[in-house]
């Protein structure tokens, strides 16, 4: 089956700290995809760092904290501290 291309950028904001499960923001609903269709078109999210910090449910496009989030040892003294995740 084949599938366009989506292109978007969404912008979440955590607290520092979340405990693993938390959260996020809905990836599926905020883009407009088929929930349905999900696992067939692979949805994911790729950090820039070697730790994966969030994760995104294949069944209904939950992002979620994969695993703690370290302000100071993801953005040092960088205000506002961002991460792109794609």
């Amino acid at each position: 089956t084949e599938f366009e291309e989506i292109s978007a950028q969404i912008r979440y904001s955590i607290q520092e700290e979340l405990k693993p499960g938390s959260t996020v923001g809905n990836v599926a609903k905020d883009l407009g995809l088929d929930v349905g269709r999900l696992a067939d078109r692979n949805l994911r999210v790729v950090s820039g760092t070697k730790q994966e910090l969030f994760k995104v449910n294949q069944r209904d496009g939950v992002l979620s904290v994969n695993q703690r989030v370290d302000r100071e040892e993801l953005c040092a003294k960088a205000v506002p501290c961002v991460t792109n995740l794609t």
